[in-house]
């Protein structure tokens, strides 16, 4: 079994964790003046399996897996720890993040639980997910400041969760709360680290429709929300990529209720990218990036135990609508496998949600959902053809309630997707998922 070694940290890198392991000694020689949180170690033991029948005639195209599968089998170990701050002000926060291959051969590799590599063999790996510095300066409009690899959620950039590793980034974050229920949050985002990557490097695109280039060196973006006290919620962010493009993105949501046993939750957003800077420049012959996305969602709560919701997504403008590789979109109608965000492309979804502690079985809850859509262009596409797309997911989740294993959490998922060929995505696909997670605290 082979072990991928950890990047090498770069200078800025090798201070962040210097000055985080003189913090955490300090913190453990003098508790005074420490604030009220605590010191957190927790190690979350991952098991993945994961499963993509490629069943169209060609198989794989894409990844070259003439076997027409993707697949792998891991056990992670990831080591998440937390500190106070020290004297109120100056903590630290690292993350030790380990897989091992427990299946998993030449031809199925490119699944992103497993780094595969030129011969097509996949390999067990390790990595510095999260090692930053981080500030407390809550005598200023409540702010902290985090500095070094870290994860964060905003609408526009995010950090993705769903593979046996998470995704992180190199960044500055700097998070203000003026007022209660207000947010303030900027970010300057300079490096990243895919879900099946070892190291930092340049941030990517995810899909790179009309692009040429696919790395994106820094961006920044500025997001604010506020949620009233009837529950209104009201989102805005901007962001910059360097000599690519602006996005810039809007969202409400409200809830209410009908009566003693029927809620409504209704909730849209809008979201625009524009290219900008060099970028005709750096990607010669590129149709430019100037499109928009509107999405809305509308969910109707019955009782304690189910809900019913119903999704719109349309998109207008020159090409598909991206996001970065390692990240996930933050739009309502992007689902197991397809993020129905191709050229032109509207696309609905229907989806139950129920939780089975209404009869009897506490802890376990499932949902069934379809995605449609038309008039979607392929990659690539030199021709004004449109095609459909739809899929298909079930899944069942367990979290286990109360005794030794309460908190454990075991996840079936299985996915049908179908398309034309000509779209570039897969065609005709089959795809299953099993995750169980647990957390164990050790400090």
């Amino acid at each position: 079994m082979q072990l991928s070694k950890i990047t090498p940290l770069n200078t800025s890198s090798r201070l962040i964790l210097y000055t985080f392991l003189y913090s955490t000694l300090s913190i453990y020689n003098t508790t005074a003046n420490a604030n009220s949180s605590e010191t957190k170690l927790d190690l979350t033991l991952r098991n993945y399996y994961f499963n993509r029948d490629y069943r169209h005639e060609n198989g794989d195209i894409r990844a070259g897996n003439q076997d027409g599968k993707r697949k792998a089998w891991t056990q992670s170990f990831l080591f998440d720890y937390q500190s106070p701050y020290w004297h109120n002000l100056i903590g630290g926060d690292l993350s030790i993040w380990n897989t091992l291959k427990l299946d998993g051969g030449k031809g199925t590799g490119k699944n992103n639980l497993t780094i595969t590599q030129e011969d097509g063999d996949q390999v067990s790996y390790s990595s510095l997910g999260i090692a930053l510095i981080k500030f407390n300066l809550e005598s200023f409009w409540n702010t902290t400041v985090k500095a070094g690899r870290q994860t964060f959620q905003t609408p526009l950039a995010m950090y993705s969760d769903s593979r046996t590793q998470p995704s992180a980034f190199s960044a500055v974050h700097i998070h203000s709360q003026p007022v209660d229920r207000f947010n303030v949050n900027l970010l300057g985002i300079y490096e990243a680290k895919d879900k099946d990557d070892s190291g930092f490097d340049d941030i990517h695109y995810e899909y790179g429709f009309a692009i040429s280039r696919d790395k994106i060196e820094h961006a920044y973006t500025l997001s604010m929300d506020y949620t009233y006290e009837n529950g209104l919620y009201l989102a805005a962010q901007a962001l910059t990529a360097k000599d690519a493009y602006n996005a810039y993105h809007l969202e409400a949501s409200y809830s209410f209720p009908l009566n003693n046993w029927l809620n409504i939750d209704v909730a849209g957003l809008w979201e625009r990218q524009k290219d900008t800077g060099n970028f005709n420049d750096d990607n010669p012959g590129s149709v430019g990036i100037d499109n928009d996305l509107f999405s809305f969602s509308l969910a109707f709560r019955l009782g304690d135990y189910s809900k019913f919701t119903i999704i719109s997504q349309n998109l207008t403008g020159d090409s598909g609508f991206d996001y970065f590789a390692e990240g996930d979109p933050w739009w309502f109608n992007s689902i197991q496998y397809s993020d129905f965000n191709f050229e032109d492309e509207t696309s609905w979804q229907t989806r139950f949600d129920y939780d089975f502690s209404g009869i009897g079985f506490p802890g376990l809850t499932g949902l069934i959902r379809y995605g449609y859509a038309n008039d979607a262009k392929p990659f690539d596409s030199s021709t004004n053809d449109e095609y459909t797309e739809w899929e298909r997911d079930l899944e069942l989740r367990y979290q286990v309630p109360s005794g030794h294993l309460k908190g454990m959490d075991i996840r079936v998922r299985h996915a049908t997707y179908r398309s034309h060929q000509s779209m570039g995505n897969g065609g005709a696909i089959d795809e299953f998922r099993i995750i169980v997670n647990y957390t164990l605290p050790l400090i």
